[in-house]
């Protein structure tokens, strides 16, 4: 099976560099939705202020995105 990847940033803000987790599982869903799998993180900051969230998803044999079931 052959796969595509998507690398995105997590980043918090303010004084404290929080992040907002409503927003980050709005992300997660809607990429989720979308047949991404969450496979890793990297954190690049103290206190997990910065981090990177890797996603995979199958690829067909024809080099497209696969369809995803319908739940």
């Amino acid at each position: 099976m052959r796969w595509e990847y998507k690398n995105i940033w997590l980043k918090g803000t303010g004084f404290r560099n929080l992040m907002d987790l409503d927003e980050i599982d709005e992300v997660m869903n809607s990429l989720g939705a979308q047949g991404w799998e969450l496979v890793s993180t990297i954190n690049k900051g103290q206190n997990l202020a910065h981090a990177i969230a890797i996603f995979k998803r199958a690829l067909s044999d024809d080099g497209s995105t696969a369809k995803t079931p319908n739940p």
